[in-house]
């Protein structure tokens, strides 16, 4: 009884666990389509190459981005490159991507999330995938507006975007995170959830699994939320992850 008793915790627990990380970039905009009207909504989508993009930008290069149609070429599969990349290669071809695509700096903007997923079989290589957001309160027609910029990273489909949306009026209150004092980079926090739980988890999977990143500040847990994903609900590892300490409490271990 009482095994069956934790099982049904663990399932509990990993069922919380997969739902929070897959759905923490969704319901800021569920509750924000219910409330308000959105006065722009601009897309623009660009190929690049991923085995030479970070050379061409530390060489000062920006020519890097082929602007495509408005909706992705239906022809782009998974190329199955993988990259070398980290936290902040990532983000520099964000900043390139801003720039190119003709927006303003980021500076006066605030940071609101970020997602990074990989297939646990690219443990060796870091996340494949990178999904970061934005936010600036602004104002429209004389009422608080808020204006949003998604960036799309996604190197195994040559593939970047930027979506930028703004709502009127801003009924929502978004806490942030001042990246400069971030100490705990998304390769760190992946290393921090394999030495705790998670090598022995994918493992277990013969690494059938996913594993995703996340960072949302307005968030339950505000820091770190690394999750092990695979097919079962007994097959998860998650782990929350101080953003500036390192510190971290395991959520779920099924094995």
């Amino acid at each position: 009884m009482a095994k069956q008793t934790r099982i049904l915790l663990i399932s509990i627990s990993s069922v919380i666990v997969v739902t929070g990380i897959l759905l923490f970039c969704i319901i800021p905009f569920l509750l924000e389509n219910d409330k308000t009207s959105e006065v722009l909504n601009e897309e623009k989508y660009y190929t690049i190459n991923p085995q030479t993009i970070i050379n061409s930008l530390s060489q000062g290069k920006n020519d890097v981005f082929a602007l495509q149609s408005p909706t992705p070429p239906a022809s782009l599969g998974l190329k199955g490159n993988r990259v070398l990349w980290k936290q902040v290669d990532f983000f520099r071809i964000l900043g390139s991507l801003n720039s190119y695509a003709g927006y303003e700096s980021l500076d006066s903007w605030k940071f609101e999330r970020m997602l990074f997923k990989l297939n646990c079989a690219d443990i060796n290589y870091g996340p494949q995938y990178a999904a970061i957001k934005y936010f600036k309160i602004t104002s429209f027609g004389g009422r608080e507006a808020r204006l949003g910029k998604d960036f799309w990273i996604d190197p195994l489909n040559d593939a970047v975007s930027v979506h930028t949306t703004e709502l009127v009026p801003n009924v929502l209150s978004y806490e942030t995170f001042d990246l400069p004092t971030l100490k705990v980079f998304a390769e760190d926090a992946l290393l921090i959830a394999e030495k705790n739980g998670g090598l022995q988890a994918r493992l277990s999977l013969e690494n059938n699994c996913i594993i995703y990143l996340s960072l949302a500040p307005g968030a339950i847990y505000g820091g770190w939320q690394v999750s092990y994903s695979g097919n079962s609900l007994n097959d998860i590892f998650g782990i929350n992850i101080d953003p500036v300490t390192g510190k971290f409490q395991v959520l779920s271990n099924s094995k």
